[in-house]
């Protein structure tokens, strides 16, 4: 499922300028309008596969400045060129649980599957990942990434990439065609201290590196309150939230109790599946009981390259 690229079009760009001028306020200067649409539509006729850091960036800000209507509107006008996928054929998610996360997506952000995929193919994963023994992170984190050869090399995380399943339910979501721009993967160990928290994105936060995405993790080994379970706030994207926690950056516990947000813990067995609109806060947490440790694979998709750059993954070409 490589990105759908549109022949050169001036009716494209142009649709992305008029948008762009209907949301951007009056003291944000025209030259940053252009430069917004000129980068929208290279990626969406293949010219460029990401964006420069400026553009990205100012795309966070526009997310915040319309609550993420003009994130949609986009999407509305790539749909336009690249439209939805059909429903796959040879599924390994039944109709009615791809119905059920589509259903619980739109709802509240997120879609959890317990026991979703069965142990043998969880403990055969960890052994190809993560061998049995886990390494030592560096002091500056509690994470230990696998190197995307790695998880390319695996036939199983290729035959569920593959499968469509995945792609089906965000296009869906999205309104919009959906690629696998990202394959992740890591171990979180204990570390007794909280000097990793920021950059292991261990605070609550919003994910903006995308016009759209959707992410889809699967825990690999089993997770308790101790063992370091995702949080996130339900639809806090489009909520009515306090300034102060409504912009990039990281937040803690307090504030967002301050806000009156309380979080949700995915508290769940090996081979759960979260499917996961990350645009919404969340935070993963830590380890807290020495020799503890969480696994964690992650596919995150996109409605467009547009943002920021990452490795290509090579089944897709």
């Amino acid at each position: 499922m490589p990105f759908k690229y549109q022949t050169s079009s001036e009716k494209t760009a142009s649709m992305f300028k008029e948008l762009l001028d209907s949301y951007l306020s009056k003291d944000t200067s025209i030259c940053a309008s252009n430069i917004l649409a000129e980068s929208l539509h290279e990626c969406l006729t293949g010219q460029k596969q990401w964006s420069p850091n400026n553009v990205y960036l100012l795309m966070r800000e526009l997310y915040w400045q319309t609550k993420g209507m003009l994130n949609n509107c986009i999407t509305s006008i790539i749909s336009l060129y690249n439209p939805r996928v059909p429903f796959p054929s040879g599924s390994f998610l039944t109709e009615e649980d791809i119905q059920r996360c589509i259903s619980s997506l739109n709802t509240g952000g997120y879609a959890i599957l317990p026991s979703f995929f069965s142990m043998p193919d969880v403990l055969n994963l960890r052994r190809e990942l993560f061998g049995v023994h886990a390494k030592t992170p560096n002091g500056a984190s509690s994470r230990i990434m696998v190197e995307l050869s790695q998880l390319m090399s695996s036939r199983w995380l290729q035959n569920v990439a593959t499968s469509n399943d995945f792609q089906y339910i965000a296009s869906t979501y999205f309104g919009a065609y959906a690629t696998l721009n990202r394959l992740a993967a890591w171990r979180t160990v204990f570390v007794g201290n909280d000097k990793h928290l920021s950059g292991d994105a261990m605070m609550y936060h919003y994910d903006h590196d995308h016009n759209r995405h959707l992410k889809f993790f699967i825990y690999l080994t089993d997770v308790c309150q101790n063992s370091g379970p995702h949080v996130y706030i339900p639809m806090s994207a489009r909520r009515n939230i306090p300034y102060f926690i409504s912009h990039s950056g990281r937040y803690s516990d307090n504030e967002l109790e301050s806000a009156g947000l309380t979080g949700i813990t995915v508290v769940a067995p090996a081979g759960t599946l979260i499917i996961a609109d990350t645009q919404n806060l969340h935070k993963g947490t830590p380890i807290r009981i020495p020799g503890h440790i969480r696994e964690i694979v992650e596919f995150q998709y996109v409605d467009l390259s547009f943002g920021k750059r990452v490795p290509t993954i090579q089944w897709l070409t």
